[in-house]
């Protein structure tokens, strides 16, 4: 059976019951055909939780306890202080005997108990070992944090998942030597983990990060990593941050911040997901038809309609309707789309005069009997598992709304060429990954990546949407822009997705690649005006009121840019009522070009920001290596302050022997027959 089965080991107890269990639920939810079986060591499971864990056995599934007392083993092995780092327990110290408690296998794979696995175990277990006693994920502190222990060994890695080489382990005696160096070691910080890195260091193959990936500790070291770091680590090639955190087999909570404490932390949601699914949500049944609703505003669509709407309908979430609403098109649009409502039972069509997408996907959301709310725009496309993926998220998080990523596709190699600035137009080189306020957010982006404003990179709660009046202002062009802001704004739980669901189409004659006009100008000078009245309910409130200021700013230059290409053409008459508001936002461009305030909103103060936190960091790296060195000369100093010390001892002693010899009388009697 070992030969064909994965077999993994697991350390809890009584008070680890609830994270262990979710932990096993998300690898058998994700496991492909393989046996799996579960080694569960404890030190006082009782009887009731050890059903809990049997009941987990099913075909393809077996769960086996394995009862050992940590105390009566280890007691007075490990000195707890209040100021320690470390979160484990004495049972922590089991992993020490793993190779002696499965003497039938050969190899194991041990994992704690606060990680969630997203992903099928079989490549991993059956990583080729050689002569390692295991294979493991260097810890990411050691990008950003240097201490006595992750310095002093090559690859310091970290001990909650580890594919483990029993065989080679027990001809070496790796127990006894596990034990006996955690004897003889000064040290509190972590129950293990400096232990098996002392024991492995040269005897330990590197695996990808991905198996290992410690969210909450990326995210709180914030800039003083990014993507480059990464690749040097551990031989990756990531772009962006955005990439590193999509890239997870194994999130693993390696914190005092555990998800089950701090829900709104760095990529909980995810463990939240697999919580529900095995205890339940808790939350009364849904009261709206669908879960999401597809708003989807149609002109001269004609060409694009079915390979748009088919995307939708192969959804791996069929909980949805489609609200395709039809605005005044010439061509056979409006045949097209009556066309599915007549098909399908969830499409539902509406019909008027040309009032443009602003009108019509507000309409859309007062017709809409989901839940959830989604712009799609006719002629792009969405990832088969976009929508389970984001109503998952909004449920299990309890989101107003949430952000994600697109990547964009041409209609030619000309337009490519043309416009190559939509390739990365609507990615996100940092990461989001906790769940905030609105204001926390929007302080956020403004103070890195500013905001990507296409509404169908954004799903958000329909009551969310009505009761903050969040709709799209009346205007022709641009009106994403105060939607976005608002949207974001007003939110009381919102986060962020890595994930690129969203494929925009960059066509010809389409408003992102269109000729920009005076109207351009008109709707940027109307939001402008809107958004400077937010800025004065909110000056007060130094950091958003900040940001606010920034994302003006940013406005007034995107304005000043279309106003000094168009305003020499256009007539006294197109400018009427604006004129005034127009050469304010030019005045608010060039002054903030000056302004201290607007510098943190320029690529270039970003890129120096960037380079000062690398510079710290490289500077954290020598005063570690100064630490270390500092450390090594203090204890050759003490070496050679015992030297001295017995060295003058010995010289005492001499002193004292020749002072009691027959030595000085020898002498003197020398001295005497010389004289006569």
């Amino acid at each position: 059976m070992e030969n064909s089965a994965v077999n993994i080991c697991m350390i809890t107890d009584d008070n680890y019951i609830m994270p262990t269990s979710v932990a096993i639920h998300s690898m058998i939810t994700n496991k492909g055909e393989e046996q799996y079986n579960f080694y569960i060591i404890t030190s006082n499971l009782s009887e009731e939780s050890e059903k809990k864990f049997k009941d987990f056995e099913q075909n393809g599934v077996c769960i086996n306890i394995i009862r050992e007392d940590a105390e009566k083993r280890f007691n007075g092995l490990h000195n707890f202080r209040a100021d320690s780092i470390c979160v484990a327990s004495l049972s922590a110290l089991l992993k020490f005997i793993i190779p002696e408690l499965f003497p039938q296998l050969d190899r194991i794979l041990y994992l704690d108990g606060d990680l969630v696995v997203k992903t099928d175990l079989r490549e991993l277990y059956f990583t080729e070992l050689e002569e390692n006693y295991a294979a493991a994920v260097v810890d990411t502190s050691k990008m950003y944090w240097k201490s006595s222990f992750n310095s002093c060994v090559e690859n310091y890695f970290n001990s909650g998942v580890m594919l483990l080489n029993l065989k080679k382990m027990r001809e070496d005696h790796i127990s006894e030597v596990l034990i006996e160096t955690k004897r003889n070691l000064a040290d509190s910080s972590l129950m293990d983990q400096n232990v098996f890195n002392l024991v492995f260091d040269g005897k330990t193959k590197l695996l990808p990060i991905k198996y290992n990936f410690q969210s909450l500790g990326l995210e709180r070291a914030g800039n003083k990593w990014d993507a480059e770091d990464i690749n040097k680590f551990y031989g990756t090639d990531f772009n962006t941050k955005t990439e590193v955190f999509q890239d997870t087999a194994i999130l693993h909570y390696a914190s005092k911040n555990k998800p089950w404490k701090e829900p709104d932390a760095a990529l909980a949601y995810e463990w939240t997901h697999y919580y529900r699914s095995l205890y339940g949500s808790g939350q009364p049944p849904r009261k709206e038809k669908y879960g999401i609703s597809v708003i989807m505003p149609c002109y001269n669509a004609e060409q694009y309609l079915k390979e748009t709407i088919d995307s939708v309908l192969r959804q791996t979430f069929k909980d949805f309707e489609i609200i395709l609403i039809d605005d005044g098109s010439t061509d056979s649009t409006a045949d097209r789309i009556r066309e599915y409502a007549d098909k399908y039972e969830n499409i539902s069509a509406y019909f008027g005069e040309n009032r443009g997408t602003a009108y019509e996907k507000n309409y859309g959301v007062t017709k809409a009997q989901g839940k959830y709310i989604h712009f799609l725009n006719s002629g792009d496309l969405l990832d088969p598992g976009c929508y389970k993926k984001l109503y998952t998220c909004a449920e299990d998080g309890d989101l107003d709304c949430i952000l994600f990523e697109g990547k964009a596709f041409y209609e030619s190699k000309e337009l490519e060429e043309r416009a190559p600035q939509y390739k990365t137009g609507y990615a996100r080189r940092e990461v989001f990954p906790n769940i905030y306020t609105g204001e926390q957010l929007f302080i956020l982006l403004q103070s890195s990546v500013g905001m990507i404003t296409h509404p169908g990179m954004q799903f958000a709660r329909r009551d969310y949407l009505i009761e903050n009046d969040v709709a799209f202002p009346q205007l022709k062009i641009m009106e994403e822009n105060l939607y976005t802001y608002k949207l974001i704004t007003r939110a009381g739980r919102i986060t962020v997705l890595p994930d690129a669901f969203y494929q925009k189409r960059v066509r010809e004659h389409a408003e992102m690649t269109a000729e920009k006009n005076m109207k351009t100008v008109q709707a940027l000078a109307y939001t402008v005006l809107e958004v400077i009245k937010e800025y004065e309910a909110n000056k007060d409130r130094y950091d958003f009121a900040t940001a606010i200021f920034k994302h003006i700013v940013a406005l007034c230059k995107t304005l000043r840019e279309y106003e000094t290409k168009e305003s020499g053409g256009c007539s006294p008459e197109e400018q009427s009522g604006i004129r005034d508001t127009i050469s304010l936002c030019c005045f608010i461009a060039a002054a903030g070009e000056r302004s201290a305030m607007c510098k943190y909103t320029t690529a270039e103060y970003r890129n120096i920001n960037f380079k000062l936190n690398k510079a710290y960091r490289d500077k954290s790296e020598i005063n570690a290596k100064l630490q270390q060195t500092y450390k090594e000369k203090s204890e050759l100093n003490a070496k050679l302050q015992k030297t001295y010390k017995e060295k003058s001892e010995k010289t005492k002693q001499i002193k004292r022997l020749e002072k009691w010899s027959v030595y000085p009388l020898l002498k003197k009697v020398k001295r005497l027959f010389k004289k006569k």
